[in-house]
């Protein structure tokens, strides 16, 4: 088939869902935090009774990666829109974790431009059992780019043509996708500086605390709820919210130390304290090894949390 137009040299702004609250997650193929954070936090909201049907949910591979045109570094949006309005075949990427990285950036790219409304339980298929940077197996099936075959034809199924994904990500197709990833999170305020970073409704989950981000599914409601004018009741206990907006976490497990009856936040509903407090340990766990070089203005915070 011929190859595909150019993609618009613009800020990509994929098409809102009406009545949907937006969620962005710009993550890494390979970053050990992002796929804990994929797999533990992310599927577990949208798994709750109703909760995906509120969220427009799409992830945003690329993360720290580097664009070169050439020779020439284009990490500048104005760059980056030039190689888009280019179609340029001399477009490369030096990611974070390595070329298989880039690979696998590749694959989840072209899985959710495909099929963007069935794409996710492939890109958590991809995440959990891809090999993140550190990882090998048995705790792992191979690097992204060598299990997304087999997630997309057995997650996937018949929904999904395993071909057409291919085809995707071996021709410029991919290249165009990824170009608009780095785009979106270079145009992204405030400026990312770890992954993964969370941002819902236009908004940036985690801003005060990056452990935060492990509140999506109350993020995710509350914003529900204000855009349908709903009163938040206890533990979101409403009834024009979808009853899985009930399971969520309301607050962050509270120190070392154990819970004092002054910290009703403690009991939380639906999602068992243990798993959360197993993806606190993972995610927060992992946030230096996602970090970006130049990220160590915010060295301190993460030590606040890793000593939590």
């Amino acid at each position: 088939p011929p190859p595909p137009p150019p993609l618009p040299a613009q800020a990509p702004a994929a098409p809102q869902e009406t009545g949907k609250v937006p969620v962005r997650i710009y993550m890494e193929s390979r970053c050990p935090a992002c796929k804990r954070y994929v797999s533990m936090v992310v599927a577990k909201v949208l798994q709750a009774p109703g909760v995906k049907d509120i969220i427009d949910l799409k992830l945003v591979p690329f993360g720290n990666a580097q664009v070169k045109n050439g020779h020439r570094a284009a990490n500048t949006s104005s760059l980056l829109m030039q190689a888009l309005a280019e179609g340029s075949s001399q477009v490369s990427f030096d990611c974070q974790h390595g070329p298989s990285e880039c690979a696998g950036n590749a694959w989840e790219s072209c899985v959710q431009h495909l099929y963007p409304k069935t794409s996710f339980p492939v890109l958590d298929c991809i995440e959990s059992r891809g090999c993140a940077e550190g990882e090998k197996p048995p705790d792992c099936h191979g690097l992204p780019a060598d299990v997304a075959p087999t997630c997309v034809s057995v997650v996937g199924g018949s929904g999904m043509d395993l071909s057409a994904v291919r085809s995707c990500v071996n021709g410029p197709l991919a290249t165009q996708l990824v170009l608009n990833n780095a785009l979106e999170t270079e145009d992204l305020k405030p400026k990312q500086i770890f992954v993964p970073w969370v941002v819902v409704d236009g908004q940036h989950l985690g801003q005060e605390n990056p452990a935060e981000i492990l509140l999506l599914g109350k993020a995710v409601c509350e914003k529900f709820a204000n855009m349908t004018n709903e009163t938040l009741g206890a533990h979101n206990r409403t009834p024009g919210l979808p009853p899985g907006c009930e399971t969520f976490p309301q607050e962050l497990p509270p120190p070392r130390g154990g819970p004092s009856s002054s910290e009703p936040g403690w009991i939380v509903v639906g999602i068992s304290i243990g798993l959360f407090v197993l993806a606190v340990l993972f995610v927060v766990g992992f946030y230096r090894a996602a970090m970006p070089a130049g990220g160590a203005d915010d060295s301190g915070r993460y030590e606040e949390i890793v000593q939590a």
